[in-house]
């Protein structure tokens, strides 16, 4: 008879998945809907964003406090409501007292806000974040988007710079107005890639390790490998890498530990930095497939995403990836990653759905 192996993830989920999460809509009050009056006609001014981060505060802590995904729902979108609603999930379980729970502030925000007069509309705001559990003084970007004049502004990307080396962060362009100066998705103008380029490049750099350096069998040629554009800092505070290598020294030898990386169909947000440059904002998903040898049955726990309780033969584990990566200006300058947040979201069992 195999034996059964049962692994258990004691700190999967990242710490910070409660301080960056929340928004407009639990506190009472509904979303923001500031927008601007200026002669211009644009979307939003500089100081309508302000007006979104300071109701987003506010909401962001009565959110957290509940610790609900349908409130988060009315607020937050794409992979950061991913992301929050999975360490809601872990949280209940953790700390089901909410004893570490503590209010969240954004401190000195810098807004980034370009100028557009039609909808789909962003904003981006850079701001210190400052919390219980939160050591240091990490940068957090904080991307809104308003889909139309009648939409809510929803929080959709919020990296930060925990877990990375301190740098200083890139300034953007500002007319005298104060808006920021957007960079089109497909525009290379002075950049190595186009701020839409960036998200394949950095999966083909994620998975390098995974491509094939020999041919599958004897006479068939051996696989063209893609060229690899370096991320500085890429795989630096990855919550998917980190688990791979917390499960390679958990599993036994022969095992499956395989981490692979895909883009999303999101909005890629860019804009440009004194001197030539594009910070770019995006995220990318990841899938985490894990097996023992010779598919023996196994467990595994992971709080929010696997209860331990049914063997599996394979199980896989779904990440959100979110960045901001300053690209400075040249043809050989290399991308470099400045804020990133990333978890577990999701598990599957056996190729489909887990037992409930």
């Amino acid at each position: 008879m195999r034996r059964l192996l049962s692994i258990a993830a004691l700190a999967a989920i990242p710490a910070v998945a409660l301080a960056g999460c929340g928004g407009p809509g639990s506190s009472g009050q509904k979303p923001s809907t500031a927008s601007s009056s200026s002669p211009g006609g644009g979307v939003i001014t500089p100081a309508g964003a302000r007006q979104v981060l300071t109701q987003f505060s506010v909401a962001n802590n009565r959110a957290n406090k509940l610790r609900q995904a349908s409130v988060l729902a009315t607020y937050e979108g794409g992979s950061s409501y991913q992301l929050d609603a999975s360490g809601y999930r872990a949280s209940l379980i953790t700390d089901p007292k909410h004893k570490d729970y503590a209010p969240v502030s954004y401190a000195d925000p810098v807004f980034y806000v370009p100028l557009q007069k039609s909808y789909p509309a962003w904003f981006a705001v850079r701001t210190l974040t400052r919390g219980k559990k939160i050591t240091g003084s990490p940068y957090t970007y904080l991307v809104f988007t308003k889909a139309s004049a009648s939409a809510h502004w929803i929080e959709v990307l919020e990296p930060a710079t925990s877990g990375l080396p301190k740098q200083t962060p890139p300034t953007v362009q500002t007319d005298a107005a104060g808006y920021a100066t957007q960079v089109s998705p497909a525009d290379a103008t002075g950049l190595r890639l186009a701020p839409s380029a960036l998200p394949a490049k950095q999966v083909t750099y994620l998975d390098a390790g995974n491509l094939p350096s020999k041919p599958p069998r004897p006479g068939l040629p051996t696989p063209k490998r893609p060229k690899v554009v370096p991320f500085a800092n890429g795989k630096t505070a990855l919550g998917d890498l980190h688990d791979k290598a917390f499960w390679h020294r958990h599993f036994p030898p022969g095992s499956t530990q395989l981490d692979q990386h895909q883009v999303t169909t999101d909005p890629v947000y860019a804009l440009r930095t004194t001197g030539g440059g594009a910070l770019v904002f995006y995220n990318l998903t990841a899938s985490l497939t894990l097996g023992a040898p010779d598919a023996a049955p196994f467990t595994i726990t992971m709080d929010g995403i696997f209860d331990g309780k049914d063997p599996v033969r394979s199980a896989q584990v779904n990440y959100d990836d979110q960045f901001a990566v300053y690209e400075a200006a040249g043809a050989v300058a290399a991308p470099a990653v400045i804020a990133n947040y990333s978890g577990a979201v999701s598990g599957e069992c056996d190729g489909g759905p887990c037992k409930s």
